[in-house]
């Protein structure tokens, strides 16, 4: 997994996962959707919905990304039971 959780790392990172590194790859900017879990149980690297909106305004600003957010969930079972 990954915990990207700054706006370097969803966006312009020159590693996996940020959508610059992918895009420099070949695939179009609108066909990068940014995942995220909607809580901070998993170890995936949680933002709060306000950082997001101010990233992907960012994101929009400075590099035309606009493509969108899915969020998703999974059950999460720590101790085995």
């Amino acid at each position: 997994h990954s915990s990207a959780n700054t706006y370097t790392d969803l966006f312009t990172s020159a590693s996996l996962p940020s959508v610059s590194f992918i895009h420099n790859k070949g695939v179009p900017l609108h066909k990068l959707v940014v995942g995220k879990t909607p809580n901070s149980v998993f170890p995936t690297g949680f933002v709060s919905a306000s950082a997001l909106s101010d990233m992907f305004l960012t994101a929009y600003n400075d590099l035309g990304w606009y493509a969108g957010l899915a969020y998703y969930h999974y059950f999460y079972d720590s101790d085995g039971s």
